[in-house]
C-alpha cells in the first residue's frame, strides 16, 4: 500500500496522529528531565547545603566549648566557674541539636566514615574534658591546664580536622548535585529544541 493511494483524509488523519505520538513523546521526555532536575534541586537544598550548615555549626558549637574550658581553668571563683559550666552545658545542648539534625543526612558510606571518626575522638575528648573540669574545680589548674594542652588538644584537633573535611565533602556533594541540575537543564533544552 502507497500513501498515494490513501485518501486526502486518511493521510491528514495519520499525519496529524504522527504528530500528535511525536507531541506526546517529546512532553514524556521533557517531565522526565524536569523530575531530574527537580530530584537535583532537592538533594542539594535538602541534605547538602543543611549538612554544611550543621557540620559548621557543630565545627563552632566545639570551638566554643573549648574556648569555656580554658575560661574555666584560668579561674579560681567558684560562682564564676558554676558559670562558665552552665555556659559549656549550652554549648553542649547546641552541639547535641546539630549533631541530632546532621545525623539524619549522612548520605554516603564516606561521609559515615568521617561521622564515626569524629563522633569517637568527640567521645574520647569529652572524657578528657570530665578529668579537666575536675582538676579546675579543686584549682589545680596547672595540671588542668597541662591536660587541656596534651591529650585535649590532640582529640580536639583531630575532631575538628574531621569536622573540616565533612564540610568539605558536602560542598564538593553540593557541588555535584548543582552541576547534575545544570546539565539536565541543559539536556532539557536540547530536548525541546
Amino acid at each position: 500500500m502507497n500513501l498515494k493511494d490513501l485518501r486526502i483524509s486518511t493521510r491528514l488523519k495519520l499525519s496529524f496522529g504522527l504528530m500528535a505520538a511525536l507531541m506526546l513523546l517529546l512532553i514524556a521526555g521533557a517531565v522526565m528531565q524536569m523530575n531530574n532536575l527537580r530530584a537535583a534541586t532537592v538533594d542539594l537544598s535538602e541534605n547538602w547545603l543543611p549538612s554544611v550548615g550543621f557540620v559548621g555549626d557543630m565545627n563552632t558549637n566545639t570551638s566554643d566549648f573549648r574556648l569555656s574550658e580554658f575560661q574555666h581553668v584560668l579561674n579560681t571563683d567558684d560562682a564564676r566557674m558554676k558559670d562558665i559550666e552552665k555556659e559549656l552545658a549550652a554549648d553542649l545542648a547546641d552541639f547535641n541539636k546539630n549533631r541530632d539534625a546532621y545525623v539524619k543526612l549522612i548520605s554516603s558510606p564516606q561521609e559515615q566514615a568521617l561521622w564515626d571518626q569524629f563522633a569517637q575522638d568527640w567521645k574520647r575528648y569529652l572524657e578528657v574534658h570530665e578529668k579537666v573540669i575536675q582538676l579546675s574545680r579543686q584549682n589545680q589548674n596547672a595540671e588542668a591546664k597541662a591536660l587541656l594542652e596534651g591529650d585535649s588538644a590532640k582529640l580536639f584537633k583531630q575532631a575538628s580536622d574531621t569536622l573540616v573535611k565533612l564540610v568539605e565533602l558536602n560542598k564538593n556533594g553540593g557541588t555535584a548535585a548543582s552541576q547534575s541540575a545544570a546539565n539536565t537543564y541543559q539536556n532539557a533544552l536540547v530536548t525541546m529544541g
